[in-house]
């Protein structure tokens, strides 16, 4: 009997409702920033090039559309910035130009993720007291992608988002 009923009841049209994690829209993006700073980090500037055409192919495709009225907003502020500076660093593998364009880059993307809480791990803010810039990471051991190898663990980390 109890076998006729749990038939019925699962071909009543009941469904265990699935949850997915909610994708995130700056997901691949973050991918591809860190793919440019951990290039620069190896002081690879062909590296860092690729990824950074990947992070210009990714915001050209973000889709607004399921953003809030205020994440829109913020987006569309930053977007000509987050554009800008990965072109500059994916039409050259000279390292010293790339990274500086990456402070400009970092803080526009910064200004975009604080708008997107809920991130699945954290994202440290961290700074170069030599350079004077920032970027994002998503450890908390410094590794400076300003200088690479030559001082990897010159920095300190600003604030984190989680």
């Amino acid at each position: 009997m109890k076998f006729v009923i749990i038939i019925s009841f699962l071909l009543s049209g009941f469904s265990i409702p699935v949850l997915h994690a909610q994708e995130q829209p700056l997901s691949g993006l973050m991918d591809a920033y860190y793919g440019i700073t951990n290039a620069l980090i190896k002081d690879d500037g062909a590296a860092a090039q690729v990824q950074a055409q990947q992070f210009h192919r990714v915001a050209e495709s973000v889709d607004i559309s399921k953003m809030s009225k205020a994440q829109q907003k913020v987006w569309l502020a930053q977007k000509s910035s987050l554009m800008s500076g990965s072109e500059s660093i994916s039409k050259t593998t000279a390292i010293n130009q790339q990274r500086a364009q990456l402070n400009d880059l970092s803080i526009s993307l910064f200004t975009v993720l604080k708008a997107f809480p809920g991130e699945d791990s954290p994202i440290y803010y961290q700074y170069c007291p030599m350079k004077k810039a920032y970027w994002l990471s998503n450890e908390k051991a410094i590794k400076n992608p300003y200088y690479g190898k030559q001082m990897l663990s010159c920095g300190n980390t600003k604030e984190v988002l989680k």
